[in-house]
């Protein structure tokens, strides 16, 4: 979502490679689409509110490691 947080590359990445095998790729999405309640269950499984704020902070160029003084 632009704007609020940087896409998730390295999902992305996964999904695009288990696209190759069909199987692979039924596997994948019957964990993440298939088998989700709900978008929350959906988060959770890609690193919940931790990868969120992870991803925000490389949208808006925040060092998370950096200490405030």
């Amino acid at each position: 979502m632009a704007y609020e947080y940087f896409s998730d590359e390295d999902h992305l990445k996964l999904w695009l490679k288990v696209e190759e095998d069909p199987g692979k790729f039924k596997e994948f999405l019957d964990k993440y689409i298939y088998g989700t309640k709900d978008f929350n269950e959906y988060l959770e499984l890609c690193g919940g509110v931790q990868r969120i704020n992870q991803l925000r902070a490389q949208e808006h160029l925040i060092d998370l490691n950096k200490k405030e003084s």
